[in-house]
């Protein structure tokens, strides 16, 4: 039980972040478009549920290190989520023509994001490898030898 709690704490830390940068974005976004313009109450909690939906697939995606499956399941959950709360939930699909365009920019969207998200995570990795000592498991002497270029 407490291993939950603490899980679902990190999730609302991530969609707690993730929902203030969507409100002010939301908000910016609009007083540049109309000065008059106020989002509905109904957006709030539109944003709200996404932002949790996000938060449980980021908390999926950081839990399964490098594979490519925990990358998959972080694409399918937000793609539903994002079905689900923004464009069904929202009335933003009139026909399915209109929920396929919507998948479709929010596929264009993802790659684009988690593209630059991957490349600089995979960076960081490298060279956070390239520092740390490498340890044989099989020498006898147990050298360690430092991978420093």
């Amino acid at each position: 039980m407490k291993k939950f709690l603490i899980e679902a704490k990190r999730v609302l830390s991530i969609a707690c972040v993730l929902n203030t940068v969507l409100i002010t974005f939301l908000y910016t976004v609009g007083k540049l478009i109309s000065p008059n313009w106020i989002p509905r109450f109904g957006m709030m909690w539109i944003i709200l549920g996404i932002s949790v939906v996000f938060g449980i697939a980021e908390r999926v995606f950081v839990l399964g290190e490098t594979s490519f499956l925990p990358l998959l399941g972080h694409f399918g959950i937000s793609l539903v989520g994002f079905v689900l709360i923004f464009v069904v939930g929202g009335g933003y699909a009139k026909s399915g023509g209109q929920l396929f365009i919507a998948m479709f920019l929010f596929f264009i969207a993802y790659s684009a994001i988690m593209g630059v998200r991957m490349g600089v995570r995979s960076a960081i990795n490298r060279k956070k490898n390239d520092r740390e000592e490498y340890s044989s498991m099989f020498d006898e002497n147990k050298k360690k030898v430092s991978r420093k270029k």
